[in-house]
């Protein structure tokens, strides 16, 4: 409901130009704007009421690597709040309505498919967006070599902070390495 005393008439019954504030909770696509004069003159058009976006790129990854989350149709100079796995983040929308912020995975980011919510103070909300972080998985170098040869081995994916146990062959390593904090 907006008030009427924003809206401008001129003597010879024209509508002067007025800025008016889309209202919150509106249907998001095509919704009807009309106007009814005192004598059921009745004019109307069309405004489509859109849905701002998230995105992010790379989409896939570890634990402690980065992406970039971005996106547009927010109100411009607005606060939009991002959320990776329990990680806030806050960025200011540029007078476009396009956001862009660089951001670490979290450590809390659970293996397989992660959302990125984002909402603004006005309760604008995105459609969330998808990472995946990878499961477990190891590496050996070299991939090949005769007894008494050193071998790395390296791993990412892990729990943070987990006692990996290490089998080579048969031979299961007498120390569990502990994972970091990103696993």
């Amino acid at each position: 409901a907006w008030s009427t005393a924003l809206i401008n008439i001129g003597t010879a019954g024209e509508m002067f130009p007025t800025t008016l504030v889309v209202p919150a909770g509106l249907t998001v696509g095509a919704n009807t704007v009309r106007g009814t004069d005192n004598n059921g003159l009745v004019c109307g058009g069309s405004f489509t009421v859109t849905k701002p976006t998230v995105a992010v790129s790379p989409a896939t990854g570890p634990r402690g690597s980065s992406t970039t989350i971005t996106g547009a149709g927010w109100v411009p100079n607005s606060t939009v709040t991002l959320n990776f796995a329990g990680s806030p983040m806050t960025v200011i929308a540029d007078s476009n309505g396009n956001i862009a912020a660089a951001m670490s995975v979290p450590a809390g980011a659970a293996i397989g498919a992660n959302s990125i919510t984002a909402v603004d103070t006005k309760g604008n909300s995105a459609t969330p967006a998808s990472y995946l972080v990878p499961g477990a998985s190891i590496s050996v170098s070299p991939t090949e070599g005769g007894p008494g040869e050193t071998v790395t081995i390296s791993g990412t994916g892990f729990a943070g902070y987990a006692a990996i146990t290490v089998m080579f062959g048969g031979y299961t390593l007498p120390a569990n390495p502990l994972s970091s904090p990103l696993g």
